[in-house]
């Protein structure tokens, strides 16, 4: 929404078109594309600054629902006031993805590491075209929880360029103290802007 206004009576709403990254991955599976290495650049970036900024707790996971993109080119995330974002094995449905870090699921006081494993997250789902996460079975959502605890990763894609792997893979990594910190994944996005002038 960019504005209201009261007119005659009337709450009036401004509203600006939207797409979610949801949408767009869909959108890609349908026409048998991908999505651009631009835009998953651009939007990793646009995540990072927000998780950068500490409008977001660890224990708060952004899913690909929630990233949207505006005509004007803006990004932004949506969050819903007090959904604590952590997800039990027993909680977890067939159909949902995890986004959640092996010690946000563990409730073992997680810290912006766990952000970077949200970002490794979305980053696969942006590569793979589905979540890194979901039960592909359909009948088993305690095996997403064991994977993520046991660090059983999808692989990457191969149609994704090195950089992008190499993120994914130091992001989504189970044990916090050999995940890439947010600090190392700006320097990757500006390692990657510098190959790329």
């Amino acid at each position: 929404m960019v504005a209201t206004f009261e007119e005659d009576g009337h709450l009036c709403c401004i509203l600006l078109p939207t797409q979610s990254l949801a949408e767009r991955i869909d959108k890609a599976k349908e026409t048998g594309s991908n999505l651009k290495h631009s835009i998953i650049w651009q939007t990793i970036t646009r995540i990072l600054h927000i998780f950068q900024s500490g409008q977001i707790s660890p224990v708060t996971s952004v899913t690909s629902a929630s990233v949207m993109y505006h005509t004007n080119g803006h990004i932004t995330v949506t969050t819903h006031a007090g959904d604590s974002g952590s997800v039990t094995a027993m909680e977890a449905q067939v159909d949902k993805p995890v986004y959640e870090a092996p010690e946000v699921l563990g409730r073992q006081d997680p810290d912006s590491k766990a952000h970077s494993w949200n970002l490794g997250c979305l980053l696969y789902e942006m590569l793979a075209l589905e979540p890194a996460f979901y039960d592909r079975s359909g009948v088993n959502p305690f095996s997403v929880f064991m994977d993520i605890m046991q660090g059983n990763l999808p692989p990457v894609p191969p149609n994704a360029s090195e950089s992008l792997t190499d993120l994914v893979n130091h992001c989504l990594v189970s044990d916090p103290s050999n995940r890439f910190s947010l600090q190392d994944i700006t320097e990757s996005i500006l390692l990657h802007n510098s190959k790329n002038l």
